[in-house]
């Protein structure tokens, strides 16, 4: 994948080596506290010493595995885009599930509730938003921070396609609505405000979902 934080994993001298064993296991408890310390705090917090009490080892042992910041992050992009992919793909699993009769208003609903009910709660999702945010304007994080967007939007692109084959029909429609329903979702899922209160919430979801099914049905009219 060109320009993919896979391709931003190349070696770097100042790297540790990969470990076996015991010391892949404390790598992985330091890529998982980097994770919550992003989704619950917020870059600006996440340091050594809030990873390290995380992940319930020494400062030491992290900059032992990750001797600057940019080596951890360049590892954490890539976990971080592992298990978000692994989210979607079974959210967009449990949305297919409920589209058999093909797309409706309900099931458009349903889609929205299932989306927030991620977006909310995913560790991931809120860990993405925060690195975006807090890398934003440094230049090598920030740069690794909007390529792993880029390659997270690219793979469930592909992961809709396959799992909604009826969205491959119509495929300028399909983006402007995953753009629609992802904006507004995550502003409400990040920053919930007035939609903290359920019926204000569900009012605004029923206008975006008939908003999305008068989109789909203008796309549908003009083939």
């Amino acid at each position: 994948m060109t320009d993919s934080v896979i391709s931003d994993l190349r070696p770097d001298e100042h790297d540790a080596p990969v470990p076996q064993g015991k010391s892949q296991r404390t790598r992985q408890q330091i890529l998982e506290a980097t994770l919550h310390c992003l989704a619950d705090w917020g870059y600006s917090h996440t340091t050594n010493e809030s990873i390290a009490m995380r992940a319930k080892v020494s400062r030491g042992a992290v900059t032992h595995h990750f001797p600057s910041r940019i080596a951890l992050f360049r590892e954490f992009a890539v976990y971080l885009m592992e298990l978000r992919v692994a989210e979607y793909t079974d959210m967009v699993r449990r949305i297919a599930s409920g589209l058999e009769g093909g797309p409706t208003f309900e099931a458009m609903r349903l889609t929205l509730d299932l989306m927030h009910h991620d977006y909310s709660t995913s560790a991931c999702f809120h860990a993405l938003q925060e690195f975006m945010r807090g890398t934003r304007g440094i230049r090598t994080l920030g740069k690794l921070a909007a390529t792993l967007a880029k390659d997270i939007d690219t793979r469930e692109l592909q992961i809709r396609a396959e799992l909604l084959p009826v969205w491959k029909e119509f495929p300028e429609t399909s983006e402007v609505l995953r753009d629609l329903t992802v904006y507004v979702l995550a502003s409400v899922s990040m920053t919930p405000g007035p939609c903290a209160d359920p019926a204000r919430r569900d009012r605004l979801f029923r206008l975006v979902a008939l908003a999305a099914m008068t989109e789909l049905e203008r796309a549908q009219q003009s083939r």
